[in-house]
């Protein structure tokens, strides 16, 4: 099974928030060897855009023009979507085996300006020009949005919208999975990286040493704070150089109206070293949360692995009408159901306790 997911810049990210569902739904319903969700998007004007948009759906459908069984619930499934945070949702859900990834991306500078003026009133000067491009960079969602008769009060639109989402980055709640200051520094980061463009990796190693580090990424992410892109051939709004000679994944603002919001926050200043031995916590605490955490979690898999196996007992169990073998395993499954709920409680307890020790740390830093 072959899963294409091309990222589409353009496309207004509040479209792709059921996507998931109907991917999967697409392939338990049986509908097509080939299932297409794709998404509205305005590339027609665009030659080169169009090519590879062309080349996307060409692809997908001579992959499904040999027909998959349907008695195994397999479909192929062609995903295009503006939010890059399915990628890591897909990463965590399936694996890297069973799916692609490629990134349309924005327009570069020239081809952004012909289609602006393609949909706007009349062609736009070169001051105009300025300022929306430091607003909309290259993404066609936005250049669509600026495109009025009113170019101030069009950017100034864009700009009070984007605007609430780029500053609560920097109140997250208590549970949130990140701080003000992990905000802040991913803000600076992006703002002074060339093209933009940070290593995921990098930026984790910021944030927390290993697991740490990983899960505040990856809390931002899944609140659309930062974007997250994987190196492809199709996109050229990154140099291929910010991806280094690995290739690896880069962190970026969502879209450029976030790049500029971040330009304009307010950003705290970075705490006080505080060399007192009492305020920086111990990188043995530190460890033995991380661990009891991760202990949690493998209890809480395998628990949920012990439940998937007693409701395939019941299902064979029911196909020999043995009532009484029936009513056991529901009893084992109702008892193991409580203890997942409890493994759950603390595996949320352990965060908390967690994210209070990285606050401590971020302070002591």
């Amino acid at each position: 099974m072959q899963k294409l997911y091309p990222t589409c810049c353009s496309t207004p990210a509040r479209h792709a928030q059921t996507a998931p569902a109907q991917c999967f739904l697409a392939g338990r319903s049986r509908l097509s060897s080939t299932t297409y969700l794709k998404q509205a998007v305005d590339f027609h004007r665009v030659p080169s855009c169009q090519q590879r948009l062309n080349c996307v759906l060409a692809s997908a459908a001579n992959r499904g023009s040999a027909p998959l069984p349907y008695q195994e619930n397999l479909t192929h499934v062609l995903l295009l979507t503006s939010d890059y945070g399915y990628v890591n949702w897909l990463e965590q859900g399936i694996g890297k085996t069973f799916y692609n990834v490629q990134v349309i991306g924005d327009f570069p500078e020239e081809e952004a300006r012909k289609f602006y003026n393609t949909r706007g009133p009349k062609p736009v000067s070169e001051e105009d020009w300025k300022q929306v491009y430091e607003v909309c960079g290259g993404n066609a969602g936005l250049l669509i949005r600026a495109a009025k008769p009113n170019l101030q009060t069009a950017l100034t639109d864009i700009i009070t919208t984007v605007r609430p989402s780029v500053e609560r980055g920097l109140k997250p709640s208590p549970d949130a999975g990140w701080t003000a200051q992990h905000y802040a520094t991913a803000v600076k980061e992006i703002i002074d990286a060339p093209w933009h463009a940070v290593p995921a990796s990098a930026l984790e190693d910021k944030f927390g040493s290993g697991y740490a580090g990983r899960q505040v990424l990856q809390a931002m992410m899944r609140e659309n704070l930062v974007a997250y892109r994987p190196y492809s051939t199709w996109a050229s709004d990154i140099d291929m150089d910010a991806f280094g000679p690995k290739r690896v994944e880069v962190v970026t603002a969502p879209t450029p109206a976030h790049l500029h919001c971040m330009r304009e926050l307010e950003l705290p200043d970075e705490p006080p070293a505080d060399t007192g031995a009492d305020s920086a916590p111990s990188d043995s605490e530190l460890v033995a949360v991380r661990k009891a955490i991760a202990s949690v979690e493998r209890q809480i898999r395998k628990v949920m692995k012990n439940i998937d196996g007693i409701q395939k007992d019941i299902s064979t169990v029911k196909a020999s009408q043995d009532l009484e073998e029936v009513r056991m395993l529901r009893e084992e499954l109702k008892q193991l159901r409580e203890e997942l709920k409890q493994l759950r409680e603390e595996k949320r307890q352990l965060r908390e306790e967690k994210l209070l020790l990285m606050q401590r740390e971020a302070s002591a830093a």
